[in-house]
Parts: structure tokens; C-alpha cells; sequence
């Protein structure tokens, strides 16, 4: 039972008190706080199980570029820009997030999507990585892009579960 649970994503989704949404999913993951954290925050890391093409500033204010395109670079069409708000080493990771032209232009104008990483070591191996979005707006754009999320985030947490299990994405391959 506990592996099975692993390997689903939980959507710990809410309203907040005051009526906001805050998307939220929820993994448990089989490896260290240490790899984790590593894999999650740095360049290296993430393109093992994002996107071939990624590049991360871990410090406030640093920039976060990735391009899901194999065999391209930072710049190039369909380059996502979120920006590092800030992190706690080995417990929380937060970006604002940068929207492409692929998104209706009203959520795009607004830049008020924030995603929070938070990681809990729950000892023998295990960490459970908790990925928030918080600063929806109500209408039919918002609602399109909070499911663009939903299914994406999912997708992104059990490629993550899958890349302790079976080793890193080899992007020559895709």
C-alpha cells in the first residue's frame, strides 16, 4: 500500500479563507532530502526529468529559463522565464511564474502565479514534495490555465517519482 501511495499524486487543492484557489498536488518520492533538493533546484537536476534545455539561478531574483524543445536553447521560441522569489535550503523553493503566448493574454498580463515548493524528509528515504500555485483570478482564462496546471504538474510530479526509480530522462532518445 505505501508504494502504491508513492506513486500517486495527491491534489491537496483548496480555497483559501479569504476565496482564493491555491492548486496543490502532492508525491512522495524514494530518495533523499539531499538528491531531492538537488535534483529539484539546480540545472543539472531539472533537466534530468523536466526539460532537455533548462537553466536555474538559485538566489532571489534569479532567473529560471527551460525549453521543452530537444535540441534547443534558452531564448529560442517556447522558452518559459519564471523568476526565483526566494528559497529555504532543503525545505522550500518558490518562482513567479512566466507565461508564455500559448496562455490567454489576461493571466499573462496579470503576473500573479506563483509556484512554492516545499520538501518534507520523511525519514527512510522518502521525502514528500508538496507543489503549490497560488494568485488565480476568476474566468474562463484563469479556469483554462488552472487545468493547463492541474494536468501538468501532475504529469511533472510522476516523471519526477519515475526518474529516482528508473534513472534520468535521456533526452537523445525523445
Amino acid at each position: 500500500a505505501a508504494t502504491l501511495r508513492a506513486q500517486t499524486v495527491e491534489d491537496t487543492s483548496f480555497t483559501s479563507p479569504d476565496g482564493e484557489r491555491v492548486l496543490q498536488q502532492e508525491i512522495v518520492v524514494d530518495a533523499s532530502l539531499t538528491e531531492v533538493w538537488q535534483t529539484m533546484t539546480t540545472s543539472e537536476g531539472l533537466r534530468t526529468f523536466v526539460a532537455p534545455t533548462i537553466t536555474v539561478e538559485l538566489k532571489t531574483g534569479g532567473d529560471w529559463f527551460a525549453n521543452y524543445k530537444v535540441g534547443s536553447k534558452v531564448g529560442d521560441p517556447g522558452t518559459i522565464h519564471n523568476i526565483v522569489l526566494n528559497y529555504l535550503p532543503m525545505k522550500m523553493f518558490s518562482i513567479r511564474i512566466g507565461l508564455t503566448d500559448f496562455f490567454p493574454r489576461e493571466v499573462r498580463d496579470a503576473h500573479t502565479l506563483f509556484e512554492v515548493l516545499m520538501f518534507h524528509d520523511l525519514g527512510n528515504n522518502k521525502v514528500k514534495v508538496v507543489d503549490s500555485i497560488v494568485g488565480w483570478k476568476d474566468g474562463p482564462g484563469w479556469d483554462k490555465t488552472y487545468e493547463f496546471f492541474r494536468q501538468g504538474d501532475e504529469a511533472t510530479l510522476k516523471v519526477l517519482y519515475r526518474r529516482f526509480k528508473d534513472g534520468p530522462i535521456d533526452w537523445s532518445k525523445k
